[in-house]
């Protein structure tokens, strides 16, 4: 393959998948164009690529590591719906100033006000806690609270990134 170009995109809610594959552009040596497939309104459009260009995905772990034997199988580690519940408290320090909706990957907080948001839409990527300039959204205690827990626990030493070529 004679790589003309290096398209990477990407689903990156804390920048952390983002990191990764910028690193990767840097050992292929080309400069890459990025997708940033973050936000709903991002995900409108086709990604289209040529016979000599390459294109790399990157979506994040989520929810810990799940055993994968073939890239490519379906349906990749089971379901994606966690839950329904609204788990978000949102202190007296919140300003409205939209950060946490803008960078929501699924669109689950009003931009008009912040303060409230769709638990069917929310996959509790927790973007919105970690992203909020006054550190005014948190978890409420509970079932999201307690996964949280249990998967920093279990998962906090660093993983190396795998590599599907």
């Amino acid at each position: 393959m004679n790589i003309q170009s290096l398209k990477i995109a990407y689903f990156s809610p804390t920048g952390s998948t983002r990191t990764v594959l910028k690193g990767i552009a840097r050992g292929i040596g080309v400069t890459p164009e990025l997708i940033d497939v973050t936000t709903p309104t991002a995900r409108t459009s086709a990604l289209s690529t040529g016979e000599n260009d390459l294109l790399v995905l990157g979506v994040p772990v989520y929810m810990g590591r799940d055993s994968l034997a073939v890239p490519g199988s379906f349906p990749y580690g089971g379901i994606t719906k966690l839950w329904d519940v609204d788990f978000i408290k949102v202190g007296e320090s919140c300003t409205q100033c939209g950060v946490c909706a803008e960078h929501c990957p699924t669109g689950a907080i009003d931009r008009t006000d912040s303060v409230s948001f769709d638990p069917v839409k929310c996959i509790t990527y927790c973007a919105c806690i970690k992203l909020c300039p006054k550190g005014a959204r948190d978890k409420k205690p509970g079932p999201v609270m307690d996964a949280s827990l249990r998967i920093h626990s279990m998962y906090r030493l660093p993983k190396a990134p795998e590599f599907f070529l």
